[in-house]
């Protein structure tokens, strides 16, 4: 039994919303039709009955038993856009006449439906049948599933995630593998306070005392030897590179200051250049190599005058 549709004076997206629920769900072919009458439901067939009217852009998503669409030969779709058919999992049939004026509308499918969706082309006696990927009849632009999409940018996000625990992890393994556990601070307490409870306060002073024993006069006897060589070095210079060579020194100890606690970055360059300006005038007096083993022997002076001042306090 035909029912007969309320007529719309254009047809568009409101117009399918609007139509009830169980012809949605019963339709299973839509015919395009180019004519004034309004649109009708038998059975399982929808006929959409519009000359040249049907405009923007149309999903066909709320029929989800549609199989077919036809496209009779006298509808013109020259003010609509284009039609969704990439909800539609259960299409699988198009159907047109050659008289079917397409150049306005396009289709937007799923790329899986290309070889799913057969269209079939009436021309006159004969049909002419090709997959969806492979006809020219009909344009057709694929659309991203955009559930699917979400999906992928989830996963992404959540690999991401996983990537950055798992570093998490590893960093804080490597972390606890630098650091001594309790028990290696009481093997050690073993070795160097025999007999003692273990208090880690004793055991530090006790390695600081110990350590002293040999650093001490190693110290010194380093310290000595740079002095000694600093005052050769004064006295090669002369009167007139003396204060040369003492800027020279002191620029190369600002340098390594400067290193050590990340300083400014400009004003070691401007450090840098003052202490290559001192080389090259130093060079009247001294070798590359007698300047260079100067700065060696400074260099690890300073680094003892730190160590003796960490086990000093």
């Amino acid at each position: 039994q035909e029912k007969q549709l309320e007529s719309r004076i254009t047809m568009n997206q409101e117009t399918l919303d609007g139509l009830q629920l169980d012809i949605k769900t019963k339709t299973k072919h839509i015919i395009f039709k180019g004519s004034t009458e309004v649109p009708s439901f038998s059975d399982v067939e929808l006929i959409v009955y519009d000359n040249e009217n049907i405009t923007g852009d149309i999903s066909l998503a709320q029929f989800p038993n549609l199989v077919k669409i036809t496209f009779s030969k006298n509808i013109n779709f020259t003010n609509l856009d284009s039609i969704d058919i990439s909800e539609n999992e259960k299409l699988c049939w198009l159907f047109g006449y050659t008289s079917f004026n397409n150049t306005y509308c396009k289709l937007f499918v799923k790329e899986r439906q290309l070889g799913r969706v057969i269209v079939s082309w009436g021309t006159g006696v004969r049909k002419v049948e090709n997959k969806l990927e492979h006809q020219c009849y009909i344009p057709y632009y694929i659309v991203e599933d955009r559930k699917l999409e979400r999906l992928e940018t989830e996963v992404e996000r959540l690999t991401q995630d996983l990537t950055e625990k798992n570093q998490q992890i590893k960093d804080l393994q490597t972390e606890a593998n630098e650091k001594p556990t309790l028990h290696q601070f009481q093997e050690l307490n073993k070795i160097v306070l025999a007999g003692s409870e273990f208090d880690y306060f004793n055991l530090k002073e006790e390695i600081k005392r110990l350590k002293l024993i040999d650093f001490t006069p190693y110290f010194q006897q380093q310290k000595e030897r740079f002095d000694q060589l600093t005052i050769n070095s004064k006295n090669k210079a002369g009167d007139n590179l003396k204060p040369i060579l003492e800027l020279f020194l002191q620029t190369r100890k600002q340098i390594i200051e400067q290193s050590n606690r990340n300083g400014d970055d400009f004003a070691k360059g401007q450090l840098q250049g003052q202490l290559v300006t001192c080389q090259t005038l130093l060079q009247s007096k001294f070798t590359q190599e007698e300047l260079q083993s100067l700065l060696n022997m400074q260099e690890e002076i300073l680094k003892l005058e730190e160590q003796s001042y960490i086990l000093s306090g």
